[in-house]
């Protein structure tokens, strides 16, 4: 070591076997024996910012390597994925039970359970041990850290659902025309895993609904920092007879500046005895701010207000994108950027098809992957037929079969919505072992490009990699393909979103993400059963922002909450305008939360674009009051010592380029 690097200082990181033992007794008595030796290295008990404070000053002598530095046990990207799905439901449900519960606490004064959020991120984490989120754990790990979720879920579904409907109760409905009084405030609904698809047993806002009859109010709330234009569904409760349930049944939406619009009806059942129908329409909701809407029955035939249009056999477009479908395999065979006339999908390959692999069988399948044995693909059709046909929303279904496993396909375009969202339900019952290898489902995207280029969001930021001949390479929310037209050299490109993915690879211009992985060991049937996962494609022209692909995903794992409220008079406005703006588009919020000490709220902001950027971040006064105090924290909220402007109203930090900065915020 001293001839290779010219140091005589030396890091030896020591402990009880690979889980973050620290030193036993017998270490500290073999390192004080070792010191007494006369001719041996001598040993200093101390921490690694000691060594490195020792090493600076010879820093100059070393290379700078900037970037990855492997991507060890690829494997490890997919296996177990039930663990990677509520991992990443966890995550984003906890932030939304902190910004409702933050929303609750300031505006009508409702306690923040500290304990209880505290208690949710303690399970999820302890998911983040290395043989745990990376699937690489025996079969009871996945149970274990399964059922930590189901805590974790049953907190945030009741601390988001409780503190957006005190929201919702102190909010003025009565825009409606009249103030309903049927209602029993004095025994307020629960969650109780209310609702049909039982939403809250993973961790959603309970739909459930006491408020009967029509007109129906809705308050729909928006968890993340940034302005929102998008289609939302709505799950009314007991209001429904029979002839709300037939397809010509039509209900429309007042909006709170009086405007009426059709609502498209995709859905009715019964769940545990309680009718209920489900309808859609277009709402805009301000950044972290809410919208109320007044759902009733309608006799309005004209005045189409969405945009979707079905053509062919089973073609479907709206405004931006127009896709048509291949019959005899379900592929996409175009996706056309209406702004651009650019398709994305080529002809010569099926796009956006369902294969099924099998990798050779090798030690340790759970960490490693192998080279492929088998393929099918695209994988036998049995049946594409339309399922939604309406003014917002238009479905197409696939469904495949294989061995005895189901896969089904929902293809899916929103009115006034730039992506094709891609809903996928397996039945999988495939499984590996030594004598079969290891089975695989996996999604491709044969993009219409050349000299394509991949970049792939990371914690905090993003990385172009320039790795293009099928390599496995993680990324959380995202992925994005750039490259020129084939036939025109134009600049054009697609962003992939997932709500529960991470195994992506570009081999030339095809990106591929993985679905399900079958590994057998250490667990030998990790995947066995049902499994849902959500897309979307987005095509764009030339490159997209960082910052916008970052706003995207969070975006597509943060959907729009709905509480069911009735009508009735309150001291808040029906619509909000922003609560949380920040100046600088390439700054984000990527947290808001009550601080630690309970004395004020922290906002983390992350710098996007790589330059060194002063973001001004403004607060509704009307909502949180006059800032007292901002201060700018460490990521354990201690004060530093950077300076943070303020008004009554704002705040303005210095963010370095690609960096995180946290604020601390006191109202009076």
């Amino acid at each position: 070591f001293c001839e290779k690097t010219g140091l005589k200082d030396w890091l030896h990181v020591y402990g009880v076997g690979d889980h973050g033992g620290g030193p036993t007794r017998q270490d500290i008595m073999r390192c004080i024996d070792m010191n007494s030796w006369p001719i041996y290295p001598n040993f200093k008990m101390t921490t690694v910012n000691k060594y490195f404070e020792t090493i600076e000053k010879y820093g100059d002598k070393f290379p700078v390597i900037k970037g990855e530095l492997n991507f060890e046990f690829t494997g490890c990207y997919t296996s177990q994925s039930q663990i990677k799905k509520l991992n990443r439901l966890a995550e984003c449900q906890i932030q939304d039970a902190e910004n409702a519960s933050v929303l609750a606490s300031t505006m009508v004064g409702k306690k923040v359970p500290d304990d209880k959020l505290r208690e949710a991120w303690i399970n999820t984490l302890f998911g983040h041990f290395h043989d745990i989120l990376p699937g690489s754990g025996v079969h009871w790990t996945r149970e274990y850290q399964s059922g930590l979720f189901q805590q974790s879920a049953a907190i945030t579904g009741m601390v988001t659902t409780n503190s957006l409907r005190a929201v919702a109760a102190e909010v003025d409905t009565s825009f409606a025309g009249l103030v309903k009084t049927d209602t029993n405030d004095k025994q307020p609904s629960t969650g109780m895993g209310a609702g049909a698809g039982c939403g809250t047993v993973l961790g959603y806002a309970s739909s459930v609904s006491q408020a009967n009859g029509y007109p129906h109010a809705v308050v729909v709330f928006n968890p993340v920092v940034c302005r929102r234009n998008e289609l939302v569904k709505v799950s009314i409760w007991e209001a429904v007879d029979d002839s709300d349930k037939t397809d010509d049944k039509k209900f429309a939406v007042r909006t709170p500046p009086g405007k009426i619009i059709n609502a498209q009806k995709v859905g009715s059942g019964n769940y545990w005895g309680h009718n209920y129908i489900d309808v859609v329409f277009p709402a805009s909701v301000d950044a972290l701010g809410y919208s109320t809407y007044i759902i009733e029955k309608s006799t309005k035939q004209d005045g189409n207000d969405g945009t979707v249009k079905s053509f062919g056999s089973y073609g479907i477009e709206n405004e931006f994108l127009k896709i048509d479908f291949d019959p005899s395999t379900g592929a996409v065979t175009e996706l056309i950027d209406k702004t651009s006339g650019v398709n994305l999908a080529g002809k010569d390959k099926p796009f956006a098809a369902i294969e099924y692999l099998i990798e050779k069988h090798c030690e340790m399948s759970a960490w490693t992957m192998c080279e492929t044995i088998k393929r099918i693909s695209p994988l036998n059709l049995v049946s594409l037929t339309r399922k939604q046909q309406g003014q917002f929303i238009a479905s197409i279904e696939s469904v495949m079969k294989l061995n005895d496993s189901t896969i089904t396909v929902t293809y899916s375009l929103g009115s006034g919505q730039s992506w094709l969202e891609i809903a996928v339900k397996a039945n999988w019952l495939e499984r590996g072992s030594q004598e079969i290898g290891t089975p695989k489902l996996r999604i491709q995207f044969p993009f219409a490009l050349k000299n394509a280029k991949a970049t792939y969001e990371i914690p905090f930021g993003a990385i172009e990699r320039n790795l293009n001949q099928g390599q496995e390479v993680p990324a959380i929310n995202w992925a994005d393909v750039t490259g020129s037209v084939k036939d025109s050299n134009e600049a054009a490109g697609c962003l992939l979103l997932n709500d529960c993915k991470n195994g992506h690879s570009l081999d030339g211009s095809t990106l591929s993400l993985t679905l399900l992985r079958s590994s057998y060991m250490p667990d030998p049937l990790p995947e066995m059963g049902e499994h849902t996962m959500r897309m979307a494609l987005v095509p764009h022209n030339g490159k997209i922002s960082i910052d916008k692909m970052i706003r995207l995903g969070t975006i597509f794992n943060h959907p729009l909450q709905v509480i069911n409220t009735d009508i009735h008079k309150g001291r808040f406005p029906a619509k909000t305008g922003d609560l949380v703006s920040v100046s600088a588009e390439n700054v984000l919020i990527a947290a808001l939360k009550k601080s630690e000490d309970g004395s004020g709220i922290i906002l983390r902001l992350l710098e996007t674009a790589g330059k060194d950027t002063s973001a001004i971040v403004v607060l509704d006064k009307s909502v949180f009051g006059n800032i007292e105090q901002a201060v700018q924290t460490d990521l354990l909220e201690r004060p530093l010592t950077a300076s943070v402007e303020m008004t009554l109203n704002s705040f303005t930090v210095n963010i370095p380029a690609n960096g995180i900065a946290t604020v601390k915020v006191n109202f009076n």
